[in-house]
């Protein structure tokens, strides 16, 4: 495997993002988690009726298949400081009986943020928009006296780098402290050792390390600081466009990989003040996309982590039926934790039996873990009507309990015909817009599961034999370590598959040669006149296009380049120049093969696209002016996906068929050379496992 080498990054400290020393899996049981959402109510513990609540609900998770509760609700962790000891009873209390019934608990809270107000108006406001935060925030006055560890929280808050002002997050009403700051740091530790003595919690998701103004945060002396020692440069004001948003400026690069690096450092340290078995992740729902340059979430972040987990934010399916949103991110997630040999889980929200059995199949067709969870919070209906939606620990039962019972189907690992290389060097140097690699790197996903590709991702150049064809799109930032791969790959059989913009980069984002120059194919390029601005424009830029004609290119043998991205309309047929691999012929189906230790495939089949139907009834009690990204979905039903498919598999020893929601209504035949399925009239998910001679 090639190392991800970001030597440049610091002269004082070498960071390798990935190396070849991966630490060991530790064995476990596939993560079948739901959330723990606490509410005022629970607060009157230890009375009867939240005594008898705890053990309702630690009961429904055992019988529905559930190995795993992480706590949701007290969000903000620094706002309830004066009554840690009450909330911690709580939690433990929680801990004890999922304990008794076999599972295992994670607290989840945000590290960094603190919610804050000034008026009655205010705090009206707050908890009307997020009464799932439930939060005793002070307001500014009160919380200016508020001191942990011997400093006052006040001094941890980060500095807007334009005018030096507290910076604040109005999305949630929230002031962020600074992983750069050795006072929050070592508070933090301090309490993440005091959670885990008082609780006697498996784990934790430690959210929120991160920078939240994106690029306008942060300023302080500790973030100077530490760009002055560990890269002896000092931050330049925001109208310095030589320096702000020019990534043709080395020095603003170093700006960005300090950002990683910070995020990254703070998750080793809050990881060192735990237990040594007990499990972290962090929320990386950005951690692949261009966002990540300026929030800091990224490999360094994912490095911290002994697991992964990767948020679905809104809704899923998508209100227009579309599922395929998280498939690139979760690609790159799944790719990683595969490398690494830990545990991912994907999070996504669901308020009924459809939608949480979609979010489940959804996970388990990629082949990684699931967390399911509601946010009725986010509905803005009172509390006396949450009640009209069933409980997390009541959602997951008919998923949850076929494959606590099945394991067969789903202890397996990915087994790709093409793998999609995901360039984290292009992503972090190479423009820092949507369109420059991100979007590329997207629609290849998206496009070539969509016409029937067996595709994964790869997050380092494969080792040779690892997977028949790799596709770099637009992987304009490479090393010399990835060109030898690359060959090598190439060398031993592989076929190597180049889009767009290619090799102008090397691994610090300046400018090298064209790698494609070394078989005498030059790209031409056209003219990149993007001017810098603060804030970076990553949204809208405009990205650089190759002017070659529109075709396949071998430049040596097994490596061929196409000048198109596949961003575009036209985007390159691999077909034309890997007509060997296999391709499926299953018409409003995506397809993904993973392999288990016997040898026998499974390939997951989920529905491309879906008719969706929603709660109304529930949903008229929502508050006027409620947000409206979440909604209430309980029907969803896959939109022109083939009943009948035939699957083109040679040599076929012995098939079954899994219809997960379906127990009737499914049919299997093997034939010389095919294996046909039909499938039951709303069958959005199956799986067929099957042994070739």
């Amino acid at each position: 495997m090639t190392a991800l080498d970001y030597q440049h990054i610091s002269p004082k400290k070498r960071r390798i993002i990935m190396t070849d020393n991966c630490p060991a899996k530790t064995p476990h049981e596939h993560i079948r988690a739901v959330s723990w959402w606490l509410t005022y109510d629970d607060f009157k513990f230890p009375d009867k009726d939240i005594a008898d609540k705890i053990r309702w609900k630690a009961d429904n998770m055992a019988a529905n298949g559930v190995n795993t509760a992480i706590v949701f609700g007290a969000h903000w962790r620094w706002d309830w400081m004066p009554v840690w000891t009450m909330l911690h009873d709580l939690i433990a209390t929680v801990a004890d009986a999922c304990h008794q019934r076999g599972i295992k608990i994670y607290d989840h809270h945000s590290a960094t943020l603190a919610q804050r107000y000034r008026t009655r108006e205010d705090l009206r406001r707050i908890r009307l928009r997020h009464p799932h935060h439930i939060s005793p925030a002070p307001t500014f006055d009160v919380g200016a006296s508020w001191e942990y560890n011997g400093s006052k929280l006040d001094s941890w808050r980060m500095l807007n780098v334009t005018d030096g002002q507290v910076s604040f997050q109005p999305q949630y009403d929230t002031v962020e402290f600074c992983m750069n700051n050795p006072d929050f740091v070592s508070a933090y530790c301090r309490y993440v050792k005091l959670l885990f003595d008082e609780t006697g919690v498996d784990g934790l998701s430690c959210d929120d390390g991160t920078f939240y103004s994106y690029f306008i945060s942060c300023g302080c002396e500790h973030c100077r600081n530490r760009f002055r020692n560990e890269y002896g440069l000092a931050l330049p004001p925001v109208d310095d466009l030589t320096f702000w948003g020019n990534w043709q400026n080395p020095d603003w690069r170093r700006w960005v990989d300090l950002r990683h690096a910070t995020s990254g450092d703070f998750l080793q340290k809050v990881r060192s003040a735990m237990p040594p078995n007990a499990g972290l992740f962090a929320c990386m729902s950005s951690a692949s996309s261009p966002s990540a340059n300026s929030c800091g979430q990224g490999l360094p972040m994912m490095d911290a982590c002994n697991m992964l987990m990767m948020e679905m934010c809104k809704n899923m399916p998508d209100l227009n039926g579309d599922p395929t949103g998280p498939l690139p991110n979760q690609l790159f997630q799944a790719a990683y934790a595969e490398k690494r040999q830990i545990p991912l889980m994907s999070c996504g929200y669901a308020y009924t039996d459809a939608s949480a059995n979609v979010v489940w199949a959804f996970s388990k067709f990629i082949g990684i873990d699931n967390w399911l969870s509601t946010n009725k919070g986010r509905l803005s209906i009172r509390f006396s009507d949450w009640d009209k939606l069933p409980d997390d620990s009541e959602l997951s039962g008919q998923a949850y309990r076929f494959e606590r019972d099945n394991p067969k189907w789903f202890d397996t690992r990915s087994d790709a015909d093409i793998k999609i290389y995901y360039s984290d060097l292009s992503r972090r140097y190479y423009g820092g817009g949507v369109y420059d690699f991100w979007a590329d790197y997207q629609q290849a996903v998206l496009k070539l599961f969509k016409a029937g590709w067996n595709i994964g991702c790869a997050i380092a150049i494969p080792e040779p034999g690892e997977c028949p064809a790799l596709l770099l799109p637009s992987v304009a930032a490479i090393s010399e370590k990835e060109i030898a791969a690359i060959e090598a790959f190439a060398a031993a059989g592989g076929k190597v598959l180049i889009t767009g913009p290619c090799g102008l980069l090397d691994e610090t984002g300046a400018l090298r040669g064209q790698y494609t120059m070394r078989y005498g194919y030059e790209q031409q390029l056209s003219a990149w006149d993007r001017k810098p601005k603060f804030p970076t424009d990553w949204i809208t830029a405009v990205p650089q296009e190759v002017l070659n004609p529109a075709c396949w290119s071998q430049l040596a043998p097994g490596i061929f380049y196409h000048p198109v991205r596949f961003n575009a309309t036209a985007f390159p047929d691999v077909a034309e120049v890997a007509p060997e691999l296999p391709r499926f012929n299953a018409p409003g189906w995506m397809l993904r093969r993973q392999r288990d230790s016997s040898g026998a495939k499974l390939l997951h089949g989920f529905a491309a696209d879906f008719e969706i139907g929603f709660d109304t009834a529930v949903e008229a009690l929502r508050l006027p002016g409620a947000p409206w990204g979440n909604r209430i979905i309980n029907s969803a039903v896959p939109r022109n996906a083939a009943r009948h498919l035939e699957l083109k598999l040679p040599n076929i020893a012995n098939a079954e068929l899994a219809t997960p929601f379906d127990k009737e209504g499914s049919k299997l035949a093997v034939a010389p050379g095919c294996i046909a399925i039909d499938l039951p009239a709303n069958c959005f998910y199956f799986i067929l496992r099957y042994k070739q001679a």
